[in-house]
């Protein structure tokens, strides 16, 4: 996984396509899908929720700051190798992580509740 800001897209992107399962005979065009379907995951998906989550760190009025202590989260985001570590003990990692705040945090927007 390369969602970092030492790694540019082209050198995660390429590390990541090494890593596409392939499959012999498979066309041209379906081998290209398989390496797009393989990147999105495991770097584009990541990076993407990080950005947003970034985001709500920086938004003053986002209401999940009663809940989040900004200190941690802004390390969690600056070691993306800690992204496919179960937090909590759950069965959720880093991305999921991310998500289900980005979701409370908008759940609580559309409610107005601060």
């Amino acid at each position: 996984m390369c969602p970092s800001s030492r790694h540019t897209y082209l050198e995660c992107d390429e590390a990541t396509l090494a890593r596409t399962p392939l499959l012999p005979g498979e066309a041209e065009e379906d081998h290209r899908r398989r390496e797009m379907s393989f990147l999105n995951p495991r770097w584009f998906m990541q990076t993407l929720l990080a950005q947003r989550f970034r985001r709500m760190l920086d938004d003053a009025q986002a209401p999940i700051h009663r809940f989040l202590d900004r200190e941690k989260a802004a390390r969690f985001l600056a070691q993306p190798k800690d992204y496919g570590k179960p937090w909590f003990g759950q069965l959720m990692a880093g991305p999921q992580m991310l998500a289900y705040f980005l979701q409370v945090n908008a759940w609580m927007e559309d409610y107005g509740l601060q």
